[in-house]
């Protein structure tokens, strides 16, 4: 491919809950004109890693100019990355929802084996202290299983023919 005048750079994608983080890093490349090129972007990427003399360094970009880029690049990762961010935090809550309902029936398990015991006073209060463990349980479980995402930029390079 002809090279093209823009902005290239690596994103990490960190989607977690406190039970299960999922991570990817993507390239992406975005022109002067604001086209994004996600195979130009895997090709920068593969021939920065592989290749050691494809590019040369010219010059560092001045603060003005990486603010205005990494703006730029945000709202390009932001749009390229949203689909990925909805698959991966769709994951984690069908995964979530598998230890809230594991941990359901645990207690479920125990209620009935409680339920069993002859002497009331006993029963009673074990099933008090089960209830008051269960809604500890589901305070923090409500607390941990929140979806938080993180976006971090990792490289911001300037692409010039």
């Amino acid at each position: 491919m002809k090279s093209v005048d823009g902005y290239w750079s690596l994103w990490r994608l960190t989607v977690k809950n406190r039970f299960e983080t999922k991570e990817i890093t993507v390239p992406i490349f975005c022109s002067a004109e604001g086209d994004i090129f996600a195979t130009y972007s895997s090709d920068i990427w593969q021939r920065l890693s592989q290749e050691r003399k494809s590019f040369m360094v010219v010059s560092a970009m001045l603060p003005p100019e990486t603010e205005t880029a990494l703006q730029q690049m945000s709202a390009a990762a932001e749009d390229v990355l949203s689909g990925r961010y909805q698959e991966m935090e769709a994951d984690i809550v069908s995964r979530t929802e598998k230890i809230r309902l594991n941990k359901g029936n645990a207690f479920d398990f125990r209620n009935r084996q409680l339920n069993r015991i002859g002497i009331e006073n006993i029963r009673q209060s074990r099933l008090n202290r089960l209830e008051r463990e269960k809604a500890t349980w589901r305070d923090e479980f409500s607390a941990n299983c929140q979806v938080l995402p993180d976006l971090r930029c990792l490289m911001l390079v300037k692409v010039m023919p």
